[in-house]
């Protein structure tokens, strides 16, 4: 492991170096946590992390992320050494520039080194600050300003929906954005994380 790798994951609490694949089942078929697989959601399947679960999987050879929700299980391998951390998605696999598809063979191919940064540790819940409010952030993935944006747009009518007083309401929406753009793309996914439920 060189030495950048090695203080990059100090930094990121539970954070695992290793390699991931991607996984493709038909539309609508029932994933480990019920929810129907859907090529196009930012998912993965993890043997460890728990369902309903986030994590960021940052590409080591794109310099890309992407924010998955785990839903399933997997990947299944006849040995633990060596075997990739998550399945992705086709989206989320996309989505951090992996090289993915099936040969002529009709075999699946692609696999990623990466960093895999779960944003709830194991056994632990994470309780958003506002979780009433739900943000959907399907296809906004590495647009921080579209992120922000339907955010704020949801966390003014949410807030105004309880019957906050419109200038708390602007109060907390300067908060959340000053809290949000005070670091780099990761923390502004972490932060969304801790005031609203993600979806």
């Amino acid at each position: 492991m060189n030495i950048t790798l090695a203080i990059l994951l100090s930094l990121l609490p539970g954070a695992e170096a290793g390699s991931v694949c991607w996984y493709d089942f038909p539309e609508g078929s029932i994933t480990a946590s019920g929810d129907p697989f859907l090529h196009h959601h930012l998912t993965a399947a993890s043997r460890t992390l728990p369902l309903d679960s986030f994590a960021i999987v940052m590409s080591l050879e794109s310099d890309r992320s992407v924010l998955v929700r785990i839903n399933d299980r997997g990947p299944w391998c006849k040995s633990e050494i060596g075997c990739p951390l998550l399945d992705l998605s086709p989206a989320a696999a996309t989505a951090i520039g992996m090289d993915h598809g099936y040969n002529s063979r009709g075999q699946a191919y692609g696999s990623l080194d990466v960093i895999v940064w779960p944003l709830q540790p194991k056994g632990e819940t994470m309780d958003p600050k506002y979780p009433e409010i739900a943000v959907e952030l399907t296809g906004q993935d590495g647009n921080a300003f579209a992120i922000l944006g339907r955010v704020k747009k949801a966390l003014r009518e949410g807030l105004r929906e309880m019957g906050m007083p419109t200038n708390d309401v602007d109060t907390e929406l300067d908060t959340f954005f000053t809290e949000a753009t005070s670091g780099d793309y990761d923390h502004v996914l972490q932060t969304v994380m801790h005031w609203v439920t993600v979806e």
